[in-house]
C-alpha cells in the first residue's frame, strides 16, 4: 500500500478549504488555507542551528497563508486530492479537539 509521509520539519495536509483572497498587513493578498494533518515528520535542524519541533499532530485542522495567486506553497495532487507540504514553523494556528 503506497502511504503519502511528510518529510521531517514538515506537515502534510490534505486541504479541507481556501479563503478568498484577504489583505493581512501589506500590498500582497493572501488565501489562507485550511488542511487537515495526514502525516507530521521527524523534528528538524534548522539553517540557524535551532530545532525545529512539530506542535501540532495527525487529525488537526492547521491554518496556514499561500501568498498571491502566482504562488503555491508546495501544492500537489495526487489520487484526486490536493495536498500541500509546510514547515513547521510556516503554521499559523491549529484546532484542537
Amino acid at each position: 500500500m503506497t502511504r503519502l509521509r511528510a518529510y521531517p520539519g514538515c506537515y502534510l495536509l490534505e486541504k479541507i478549504s481556501e479563503t478568498t483572497p484577504v489583505n493581512l498587513g501589506n500590498a500582497k493578498s493572501k488565501h489562507i488555507i485550511y488542511g487537515k494533518i495526514i502525516d507530521v515528520g521527524l523534528e528538524r535542524v534548522n539553517d540557524a542551528g535551532g530545532l525545529m519541533k512539530p506542535y501540532c499532530k495527525v487529525g488537526q485542522t492547521l491554518f496556514f497563508i499561500n501568498y498571491g495567486a502566482d504562488e503555491k506553497y508546495e501544492e500537489f495532487e495526487w489520487e484526486g486530492k490536493t495536498y500541500y507540504s509546510v514547515i513547521f514553523n510556516d503554521s499559523r494556528s491549529f484546532i484542537e479537539e
